[in-house]
């Protein structure tokens, strides 16, 4: 599991199409203030053979299929939104297609996207 938690780490993210994606999102969540991870939250970059266990030992608290509160499907990845407190902060998990992640990951990655309107 990869933790993004600052803007410099963020920006020299090798893969174009989700530093992008992360780039909109703390444009859209920081509404022009600098980025504070403690603040605003932070993203997750999952690696091969990882899954539910691994995010929610990254975050600290037990995730599972209905954990979340948005999926989207990019042209390379995926993208888990999972809020974390009542105040909005939470955690932006970024599933790249092609790595191997567990059953229950990938079942949520592939057809669990009906659950969400976009």
């Amino acid at each position: 599991m990869i933790r993004l938690n600052d803007f410099a780490s963020i920006e020299r993210w090798p893969v174009q199409e989700q530093k992008t994606l992360m780039l909109l999102t703390l444009e859209r969540i920081t509404q022009g203030e600098p980025y504070e991870a403690n603040t605003h939250g932070f993203f997750l970059i999952v690696e091969a053979e990882e899954g539910f266990d691994a995010i929610g030992d990254a975050i600290g608290r037990p995730v599972h299929y209905n954990s979340w509160e948005y999926l989207a499907e990019h042209a390379d990845c995926y993208e888990l939104v999972c809020v974390l407190s009542d105040d909005g902060f939470g955690v932006v998990v970024i599933v790249p297609k092609g790595v191997v992640v567990d059953s229950g990951l990938a079942l949520l990655c592939t057809q669990g996207g009906s659950r969400w309107t976009h």
